[in-house]
């Protein structure tokens, strides 16, 4: 199957560079979760070895929300947990990666306080310091 090999060559590379990301499109029944399922258990892939998000319908004004909803599991934040608790985790994780940006750190725990699915507008410099920091922060 060409599709199973080039998730393993994927695999192969990313254990050698230190990952990847592989991006699954397809309708209802194509056949996207029986692929990964076999993947998975052709490999010696351990559960805390990859991520998976999924987009939905209910979710598509907030593109960020999947990756949001992983960095909110990881860190173990809920509706209790308030913005300088998330700033202080964040923190920690980017103090042992060096990185210092203190503006995208504090963007990152709005966004990671805020409840809903809908995101603020952001200009492209605020992205772009968003999208380095969940980086540094899926990292940790």
């Amino acid at each position: 199957d060409p599709q199973l090999r080039a998730l393993n060559g994927v695999w192969k590379r990313a254990k050698l560079v230190g990952g990847a990301s592989v991006l699954l499109i397809g309708g209802a029944g194509s056949g996207k979760s029986r692929l990964l399922r076999h993947f998975f258990s052709s490999s010696q892939i351990q559960r805390g070895d990859f991520c998976s998000l999924r987009f939905s319908p209910e979710h598509s004004s907030s593109p960020l929300y999947p990756v949001l909803a992983l960095i909110k599991s990881y860190y173990v934040i809920n509706k209790e947990t308030t913005i300088e608790e998330i700033e202080n985790k964040l923190t920690n994780t980017l103090a042992e990666t060096g990185a210092s940006d203190h503006y995208a750190l504090q963007l990152l725990a709005r966004l990671l306080s805020m409840q809903g699915g809908s995101s603020p507008k952001l200009s492209k410099s605020q992205r772009n310091c968003l999208f380095a920091v969940i980086v540094i922060s899926l990292r940790g």
